[in-house]
Formats: C-alpha cells, structure tokens, sequence
C-alpha cells in the first residue's frame, strides 16, 4: 500500500514528467519495433535459396518436390537459420533505438537554447524544464546497457558461427571478425565505457577526471557516424555470399546510417555553444577571498 501511496504521489506531483518518459519509451519501442521489422523481411529470403534450393517463407525445411531427394527427403538446410534471422533483426531495432537516443542526447545540452524554452509558459507549464539533466543522464545509461547487450549478443553470434564453419558449417563466417565495422564497433563500446564509467563514479573521483572524459564523447559521436561507412557501404554492395534475387539492389544494400539520426542536433548543440561562448560569457574582477572553514566543509567567500 506504501508503495502505490508513492508511486501515485509521483504521478500526480510530476505528471510532466512521467507524462515524457512514457512517450519517450514508446517512441523509443517503435523505433525498434519498426525497423526490427524492416530486418526480418530482409533476413528472411535471404537464407531462402541455399545451393539453389528454396525454404519456405519461415524457414521450414520444404520435403520433396524439385531439388529435394525422392521419396519425400529433407532439403537442405542453412546452418542456425532462426539464430542468422533474428539475431540481426533484434539488433538492428536495437542499433536504431540507441541512434534515436543519440540524435537526442545533444538537445539535452543546449543549455541556452533550453533557458529560452524554460521562459516560454506555455513549455514550462507541460515539459519538465527542471528535469533535462536527468533525462540527459538516463540517456546515457540506456546507450550504455544497449551497447553491452548489442556488443555481446553480436560477438556470441558470430563466435558460433565462426566455429560451426572451422567444423565444417556451410559458410566462413569469421571473417566477420576481421570486418570494419565490427572494429569501429569495438572501438565505440570501449569510448563508452570510458565515458560513462566516470560519470557513474562522478561524486568520488575528481572533477577534472569526469569533464575530461566527458569531452571523448564527440570522438564517440565521430567514430559512430564512420561506424556504417564502412567498406562494404563505400562499395555500394552486399555480402555476395548472402545475396539472392530478392535483395540484389542497390538500395537494399546500403546501410543505414548514423548521421541522419544526430548530425541536426549535433550542429545545433555546437551553434548553441557558440553563442553562449560569444555573448553569455562576462568578466569579473575578484576583489577580495575569504577561506572560511567550518566543521562541515570549506568554502571561499
């Protein structure tokens, strides 16, 4: 009962609040949701024709028929066909969901931009204007736990493929260990363990640790946009062992990018810098410091 007691005494005293949290994750579920589904009907025909032959739409094995042994054999089968359909489909809704957290993710900063807004009654009276900081900080934490999960979900999955095929499976899949993107991939999930592991620690390390770690965050930005222009989207083609006539095109083999999602926001949080570095910045000459101790603390007057 004290529990309900609470949660209903935070809905009510931040209902702002709770309000864009909740449009913020179903936002953020539908992204996912979206282009998860995008994947799937990409990953489905691609495992369709192995050898010529054709599975149907879910990957059943098709039993007799043209190309199938007589008397009603099985077909041949792609090797771990459900773990290469959906593996790729959860991570590429997952990939999204954190790229619509980092186009946001520099909005949060725009510390001027969003004193304007906090001025405007109508903006102050329906968003929570006093809780950014905190939505910037949950921001963070959610790319951070997305990125251990993508990071290992895709290093599990190709490690199993990579040894099925040094077994003898049908294909060499660890040559995905060499790709680059899964180098810049790599690279990217160790910048963020150098950014937010600091911010996690904040109140007990110093403050010079925290800010200067902080500031890797635009090389973690950079390398993300590099991240899917790779070789394979620089060459405007596909994986040619994973090609079939449903997904030769062009179009289908690009891949999506970073930048869309945050570059916009990226040179706005830059212009918004800029002008509070220009105009917003005053001088002040200190006349007199006075160091006044107590038994709580220090603090200069």
């Amino acid at each position: 009962m004290t529990m309900c007691r609470r949660v209903a005494g935070l809905v009510l005293t931040e209902f702002a609040t709770v309000f864009c949290f909740v449009v913020w994750v179903l936002a953020t579920i539908i992204v996912w949701q979206h282009h998860s589904l995008l994947k799937l009907d990409d990953q489905r025909p691609r495992y369709t024709y192995i050898d010529g032959e054709r599975f149907d739409d879910w990957g059943g094995i098709r039993r007799g028929g043209g190309g199938c042994p007589a008397g009603g054999g099985d077909c041949p089968r792609e090797n771990r066909y459900w773990a290469r359909v959906l593996t790729p489909t959860l991570e590429f809704g997952l990939m999204h969901a954190i790229m619509l957290q980092m186009g946001a993710l520099p909005l949060t900063m725009c510390h001027y931009t969003l004193k304007l807004l906090s001025e405007i009654d109508v903006v102050q009276r329906y968003l929570p204007m006093h809780r950014v900081q905190r939505l910037h900080i949950g921001m963070g934490y959610f790319i951070f736990v997305m990125l251990i999960l993508a990071t290992g979900g895709f290093l599990t999955f190709f490690g199993v493929l990579c040894r099925d095929a040094r077994e003898g499976g049908q294909r060499d899949d660890c040559t995905k260990f060499e790709s680059e993107i899964l180098i810049t991939g790599l690279v990217i999930f160790g910048l963020t363990f150098v950014i937010v592991v600091p911010a996690i620690f904040r109140s007990r390390l110093p403050y010079w640790v925290f800010i200067c770690s902080h500031q890797l965050v635009f090389v973690w930005f950079a390398i993300a946009i590099a991240h899917t222009v790779d070789d394979q989207q620089r060459t405007n083609h596909g994986d040619p062992r994973k090609s079939h006539k449903a997904s030769t095109s062009p179009e289908t083999a690009k891949r999506s990018q970073v930048w869309p999602w945050c570059l916009s926001s990226l040179v706005l949080y830059w212009i918004d810098r800029y002008y509070m570095a220009t105009t917003q910045r005053f001088s002040v000459r200190i006349v007199r410091a006075v160091l006044r101790e107590t038994t709580e603390a220090k603090s200069i007057e």
